[in-house]
């Protein structure tokens, strides 16, 4: 375990041993009535007055420490922080993202079945949406999909509008609005991010970035960092884009504001 932690177990240890006014803390059951069978009478840390702490007062303990703190998840809904949320999201980080295999979460987390543990280890919907994205970033580096994600300008004007009722502030990124009124998906990649509203009045900003990426592409690629050389590809795709859909924009203004004038002259 980690050493913070070993030293955290120490001094929960030395308490208990203070409490029994004894050099060694006693044997206790476990107390968690589905996993009863699965563990023996021990010495558990996680014991107090000689009973094993139990699920609820766990959880109790959780709420106390967490008090006063909002936690929500990817998409904006609260989260409630349980033991047994604590043992899903322990076995879906182990096993996708650290790559520990299933087996070894399952002999962790002292469960019999193995389907069990792979539900627990589950990949979480925000796993998949970045795995999706990922894919998508790779094949824009290769393939010119622009015309295929292309929004029109009615678009565009009824997300602003939709925005604007619901929310009444604008939130002012680079380039134009963004539309989201909760935790951002993206991580704050303004630039391509499908909720942003591009804006003609800001296409110089998306232009500077354009010219920034493109600048780092070519570094990327003297110093052999193709990765890094895809990476800056991938986001000047993404301001091209918008760039076309702020020409799309003033093209659409400008046919607005178009008068038709019509002159009569007279046949001698």
């Amino acid at each position: 375990m980690p050493e913070e932690v070993f030293k955290f177990m120490n001094e929960i240890l030395k308490m208990l041993k203070e409490s029994y006014k004894s050099d060694t803390i006693p044997e206790v059951q476990y107390d968690v009535e589905s996993r009863k069978h699965l563990m023996s009478q021990k010495r558990y840390i996680f014991q107090y007055q000689s009973r094993h702490i139990n699920v609820f007062s766990i959880n109790a303990i959780i709420r106390f420490l967490l008090h006063g703190m909002v936690i929500q998840s990817a998409e904006g809904g609260q989260v409630i922080l349980k033991a047994h949320l604590l043992r899903h999201a322990f076995a879906t980080h182990a096993v996708q993202t650290e790559k520990i295999p299933v087996d070894i979460v399952k002999t962790l987390l002292h469960q019999k079945d193995i389907e069990v543990t792979s539900y627990y280890s589950a990949p979480t919907a925000q796993q998949v949406s970045e795995s999706i994205n990922s894919l998508h970033e790779n094949w824009i580096s290769y393939i010119d999909i622009q015309k295929g994600i292309l929004r029109g300008p009615d678009e565009l004007k009824e997300l602003y509008e939709d925005y604007r009722e619901k929310v009444g502030t604008l939130s002012k990124v680079v380039g134009g609005i963004c539309t989201i009124d909760s935790i951002c998906p993206t991580k704050m990649a303004c630039v391509g991010c499908g909720a942003k509203v591009p804006r003609p009045e800001f296409k110089d900003e998306i232009e500077s970035f354009y010219n920034w990426a493109d600048e780092s592409e070519k570094r990327f690629e003297k110093l052999s960092l193709p990765i890094e050389a895809k990476k800056m590809k991938i986001v000047k795709n993404r301001a091209k884009i918008e760039l076309k859909e702020i020409q799309l924009i003033e093209k659409t203004q400008k046919d607005e504001l178009h008068v038709s004038k019509i002159r009569f002259s007279s046949n001698k």
